[in-house]
């Protein structure tokens, strides 16, 4: 029972752990975008098109950010499991 429990909490901890990468990407294009259209309220057409380029920069950015934080968490759950067959 004991093992069980665990297993079913390491499964939402791992979980937690995708939503909320998940999360923190979507929160910062979002912000983004807002700013974005914020920034074409108040301006032309110059400002908005550097801010766009900026936008696109960090979206990369954080996208990278989460591919390499993901592989990180799958491989430290994949050696805990080789650690447990041994």
């Amino acid at each position: 029972v004991i093992n069980f429990a665990m297993g079913f909490l390491d499964i939402i901890g791992e979980l937690a752990k995708i939503i909320s990468l998940s999360l923190r990407l979507f929160g910062n294009m979002f912000a983004g975008e807002v700013l974005t259209v914020v920034m074409m309220s108040f301006l032309s057409f110059g400002a908005p098109s550097l801010l766009l380029a900026q936008t696109l920069l960090v979206g990369g950015l954080q996208a990278m950010v989460f591919a390499v934080l993901s592989a990180v968490y799958l491989n430290l759950a994949l050696k805990q499991n080789d650690n447990s067959i041994s």
